[in-house]
């Protein structure tokens, strides 16, 4: 019976610190939206597209795809004073147009975006990975003007392995690797 509740002391452990990492990277997506929300309002912007983000070569990534989609939910999420256009029409209207990510950096092309697909900014971002962590930079550009109206950067903390088990006799098991590496789901046993 001991044993058992030690197990379960141990898994419920493991959970937290996975729950904690999903925390921290859900934080960190708010404090961008927030940011950038807020100037977005202030800047009387009224509709934006969230693009794709890319590494620092200028290529859209895995990483860069999901993090953009994870910031444009939450703008839509917590944005009153401004509208989000669907990344699934926005991608759409760029192959229509033959527009690609890497082709947004071009004032030219910002411009174009704007008048086809009807919105007063675009948020660009790269995404870096670091040793411990991922840093994402973001970018409100008006597209009328091309300049930068809201910049922000986040650290977003990486779990790469799983906790290992300090305990004689109980060991952790990886079930489920999130993607990105922010969150494992662990069994632990003895």
């Amino acid at each position: 019976m001991q044993r058992l509740l030690f197990i379960t002391f141990i898994a419920l452990t493991v959970s937290l610190l996975d729950f904690n990492t999903s925390v921290a990277y859900e934080k960190e997506i708010r404090g961008i939206s927030a940011s950038i929300g807020e100037s977005i309002a202030k800047s009387g912007k009224k509709t934006i597209a969230v693009v794709d983000f890319t590494g620092l070569q200028g290529n859209v990534t895995e990483l860069g795809r999901f993090l953009a989609e994870e910031l444009s939910v939450e703008l839509v999420t917590t944005a009153s004073r401004f509208s989000v256009i669907d990344r699934a029409h926005l991608k759409s209207i760029l192959a229509e147009h033959k527009l690609s990510i890497s082709g947004i950096a071009d004032p030219k092309a910002v411009k174009k975006l704007g008048q086809i697909a009807g919105v007063d900014a675009i948020i660009t971002g790269s995404v870096t990975p670091l040793e411990n962590s991922i840093r994402m930079t973001t970018k409100v550009i008006a597209t009328a003007s091309t300049t930068i109206i809201a910049p922000s950067t986040a650290l977003i903390a990486r779990v790469t392995s799983p906790p290992k088990s300090t305990w004689p006799g109980v060991s952790i098991k990886l079930i489920k690797k999130s993607f990105p590496a922010t969150s494992w789901t662990i069994e632990a046993f003895a």
